[in-house]
């Protein structure tokens, strides 16, 4: 308190005092005393008192200039505007978000620093709080002083009649990364649809620590185009390829392994259900699961049998044997290789065709196809 308070203050408690009628010349001297001690306990009193108001105030401004602190330096801005949208009170990292000095802010509109093509926006959000008296949350384009613009989350709710208080957070990085990750996954996704080779992506199932069966839990386009097989998700294998486990053991433990142990395979894989030849190569995403990516690679794997199967033809011709020998050998080379049950080989004698070498031929086949050649009646070639 000030030297003018003191003495204001002194000049009241003597009128007080005066108006009383207390007057020490009527006491005695034992009165006197006995005020002379109240007066000085009373004086006590109040010393400690002043010296608790003191500690009082003094840990009230440090509250209060820790909240100041906190207030100012937030991770977000925050803003109180009136009705008419002008900006009653702001913190400092709002004030920062927004390139503008503090001192500067006060009752400038809130709205001058709302994208222009937003402005719209700001008006329905605004409007929403305060007819719903609930907190909302929205996304705008916000404008610095300088004009720069940047993405915001905005948190509002209405105090007062017509007052908002709103917390500002620029978002405009968070923004860039989903954005990036949304065109990421789009691409993912086309990628996925128009890749060529097949996808699967699966969770094998174990009974006694061995693979029992596996889900398909996503497959691409290219899965039904190289495999033939439609509608398999949610379904497992062996009721979508019957006998698979039976006719393909090795690929039940491959897919196993791989979905254990986490290292990637690849391999070649005939699968006789579907008489088709695949390349596959498969990796854990997390145990259990796993993704195949295939392709089918049935025409070079025929290709690759059929050259095999003329070379060794050629080593047989090129023997010292007897021609009769070699034919006769290539004959069951033939069968061996295509698993077919009959066959013949035909070599050209006098104006027929006839069979040279067969095996698996029932005798009437032979006495009508013996030849390739039509014959009349009398037997002459047509």
């Amino acid at each position: 308190m000030t030297k003018r308070g003191f003495d204001k203050l002194r000049t009241q408690a003597e009128e007080q005092l005066a108006a009383s009628k207390l007057q020490t010349a009527d006491m005695g001297k034992s009165d006197l005393k006995s005020l002379a001690h109240e007066l000085a306990v009373h004086q006590v009193e109040l010393e400690i008192q002043n010296e608790e108001l003191r500690r009082s105030r003094t840990a009230a401004e440090e509250v209060r200039d820790r909240y100041l602190d906190l207030f100012d330096f937030a991770p977000v801005g925050y803003f109180t505007v009136d009705g008419h949208s002008r900006i009653i009170e702001a913190n400092l990292t709002g004030c920062t978000l927004l390139g503008v000095d503090k001192r500067t802010l006060k009752n400038k509109p809130f709205t001058r620093f709302v994208a222009d093509d937003e402005a719209d926006n700001f008006y329905l959000y605004r409007k929403n709080v305060l007819e719903n008296n609930t907190r909302l949350n929205s996304i705008l384009t916000m404008k610095k002083a300088d004009g720069t613009l940047f993405s915001a989350r905005l948190e509002s709710i209405k105090v007062g009649e017509e007052q908002l208080r709103i917390t500002l957070t620029d978002v405009t990085e968070r923004r860039k990364v989903a954005e990036a990750l949304e065109r990421s996954e789009k691409l993912y996704h086309s990628l996925f649809e128009n890749m060529i080779d097949g996808y699967a992506f699966c969770r094998m199932f174990y009974e006694n620590g061995r693979p029992h069966d596996f889900i398909y839990i996503s497959v691409n386009d290219a899965f039904e185009k190289l495999t033939g097989l439609k509608n398999v998700v949610g379904k497992m294998v062996t009721e979508v390829i019957p006998g698979i486990k039976k006719s393909n053991p090795e690929l039940f433990e491959i897919y196993g392994r791989v979905a254990l142990s986490g290292e990637a395979e690849r391999f070649e894989l005939y699968l006789p259900p579907l008489d088709r030849w695949f390349l596959i190569s498969v990796y854990c995403t997390q145990k259990e699961y796993f993704v195949a990516v295939f392709e089918n690679i049935t025409k070079r794997k025929q290709l690759e049998n059929y050259q095999l199967l003329t070379s060794e033809v050629l080593g047989i011709l090129n023997d010292s044997s007897q021609i009769g020998d070699s034919i006769n050998s290539i004959l069951s080379l033939i069968q061996k290789e295509t698993g077919i049950e009959a066959a013949g080989i035909r070599l050209a004698k006098a104006d027929g065709f006839p069979y040279f070498t067969q095996n698996g031929f029932t005798k009437d086949f032979l006495l009508t196809e013996n030849t390739l050649s039509s014959r009349d009646s009398e037997g002459d070639i047509c």
